[in-house]
Parts: C-alpha cells; sequence; structure tokens
C-alpha cells in the first residue's frame, strides 16, 4: 500500500501541473522524455493496484492506451483519457481507498476472499442507490456465508437451548464465541460486531455513507472471525 501511495502521489504531482495549464486553455505539448516517465508510472501503478482492485487496473490500462496523441513531432494530451486519470488518481489517494484497501483479511477460505475483494471493488464504484443497494446484498451473503464457515452444529450451541437455523447468520456466529471467547470482554466486543453487522445488512443501503458502514462492518467481522479461527482449535 505504501509502494502505491507513493507511486499514485508522483502521478497525481504531474496531473495537477498539466492540469493547471489546461484550465488556463494553453496548448499542451508534452515531450517524448515526460511521455516515457508518464507512462512508466502508470505501468507501475497498475501492478501495484491490481491486488486491490482489478477494476481500477483495467481502467488505468485503458486510460494509458489512448492518453497521448501523438502527431510528430507533437505529443499532446488527451483530454478525455486526462481526467479519468485525475478521477482515479484523486480516488486512489483519497481516504475511502485507504480504509477500504488497508483493512482487506485473507482468509482460508477462497470464496470468502474473492467475495470480499469483490465488494471493496464494488463498494469504490457505487455512485447511486441501486449500486449501493447491491453492495449491501453481497455484504449480507458475506455475512452468512462467514457464519457457515465456522458454525459447527455439533458443538456449537444456543445459550438458550434454541435449534440454530442455516440463516441464521447471527445465532450461528454467537454460538461460535460463545465455545471458543473465554474472556466476558472479548466476548461482548465479538458479539457486538456481530450486532452491528446483523443491522446493517438487512437494511436498504440507500446511500454511501450506509454502504461505506456496511462495508466496515462486514470487513472488521471477518476480521475478527478470522483472527479467533485461526488461533483456536475447532
Amino acid at each position: 500500500m505504501k509502494e502505491l501511495q507513493k507511486i499514485n502521489k508522483q502521478l497525481l504531482d504531474i496531473y495537477k501541473y498539466y492540469a493547471t495549464m489546461i484550465n488556463e486553455s494553453r496548448f499542451i505539448s508534452v515531450n517524448q522524455k515526460d511521455k516515457l516517465t508518464i507512462e512508466n508510472l502508470l505501468n507501475n501503478e497498475i501492478i501495484k493496484i491490481k491486488p486491490y482492485s482489478i477494476y481500477l487496473a483495467n481502467a488505468l490500462t485503458d486510460v494509458i492506451k489512448n492518453l497521448f496523441v501523438v502527431t510528430p513531432p507533437i505529443i499532446q494530451i488527451n483530454p478525455f483519457r486526462f481526467g479519468t486519470l485525475g478521477t482515479i488518481l484523486n480516488y486512489v489517494s483519497s481516504f475511502d481507498f485507504i480504509a477500504n484497501y488497508a483493512k482487506y483479511v485473507k482468509t482460508d477460505w477462497e470464496d470468502v476472499n474473492l467475495a470480499l475483494q469483490k465488494l471493496l471493488e464494488d463498494s469504490s464504484v457505487a455512485n447511486d442507490r441501486l449500486s449501493y443497494n447491491q453492495v449491501g446484498v453481497l455484504g449480507r451473503e458475506i455475512y452468512i456465508m462467514l457464519a457457515n464457515k465456522v458454525f459447527n452444529k455439533d458443538i456449537h450451541k444456543s445459550l438458550e437451548g434454541i435449534k440454530i437455523g442455516n440463516c441464521d447468520a447471527k445465532g450461528m456466529l454467537e454460538a461460535f464465541f460463545d465455545y471458543k471467547l473465554q474472556q466476558t470482554e472479548m466476548k461482548d466486543f465479538a458479539k457486538s460486531a456481530v450486532k452491528l453487522a446483523e443491522k446493517v445488512v438487512h437494511i436498504k443501503i440507500k446511500n454511501k455513507q450506509l454502504m461505506n458502514t456496511l462495508v466496515i462492518a462486514v470487513v472488521n467481522l471477518i476480521s475478527l472471525v478470522n483472527n479467533i479461527y485461526k488461533n483456536n482449535e475447532n
């Protein structure tokens, strides 16, 4: 992440330099050396960003193909691709990107890992009510998937003696925590994480704030469950 942010800052500085001239309606000509520098930085950024988001890597690949208009001996910047580049660079340097992707957790379950990656990618480009809600649907699926990964009906029992159904993610996770955790404070913390996730994955996600809350809740819950699962037997 640090290396990615370093490269992104270099590109963002270059972007701002040319953006100032474009805003002043000045004729923009790029020399061959600067063109190669920008292309090399973009190629490095694509390599660094791919583990976090295939979507952004593909978007940058598309940008680099058409960023320059070459009419020898003049090299100019394509303003349409330049605008797209600015949007991506500003997003990668934003708190939203850093907070979302820095929390990425790798579990022992590949389907959970792939679903989590998709959740982060989809939330990074969601921009309307429908796309926010689709992120919410995926978050709910991951929540249920995670519970089924760790729940063992033979040893994880409800303290109230109630039978736990296959879709009762809250019940499965609470039974898992009751069995695994001895410290009351830790158990309460884990159940609070489940309580938040349970609430946000079952409501309509109407705006970006609710979507971000859902993503944070699901990612944090995965991290917590993964840590407990890996550091305890059965």
